[in-house]
């Protein structure tokens, strides 16, 4: 991670190439040792919708960053049978697995 990291979100970071997913636990610890007064979802540059998701499925990690990356929000309108395909692609099947079930649990997808 490069020192440009600490000023930057999490999000902006992982799209800049200055970080990478798996350091997202370095920037939870970062926000809690400081006084930062942004939300954890804010520090890391989730909506609180994508936060929730992520809290309850770590695995779709890859899924938010990847609509981050094409400017799109998880939440509202959608298109969860759009996006379990794409969970599909940018994870492993065990955890796009997962992913889907989560979705189908929360009545997102049948």
């Amino acid at each position: 991670m490069s020192n440009n990291a600490k000023s930057n979100t999490f999000v902006e970071c992982v799209l800049d190439g200055d970080a990478f997913d798996t350091d997202i636990d370095d920037f939870v610890d970062r926000w809690r040792e400081s006084n930062e007064t942004r939300s954890l979802a804010a520090y890391l540059g989730f909506s609180e919708s994508e936060y929730a998701l992520w809290v309850e499925q770590p695995a779709s990690l890859r899924m938010i960053l990847y609509y981050k990356r094409y400017g799109q929000e998880i939440e509202g309108d959608i298109n969860w049978d759009e996006a379990h395909l794409l969970a599909a692609r940018s994870m492993s099947e065990g955890e796009s697995n997962i992913l889907i079930s989560w979705l189908r649990k929360k009545g997102y997808l049948k």
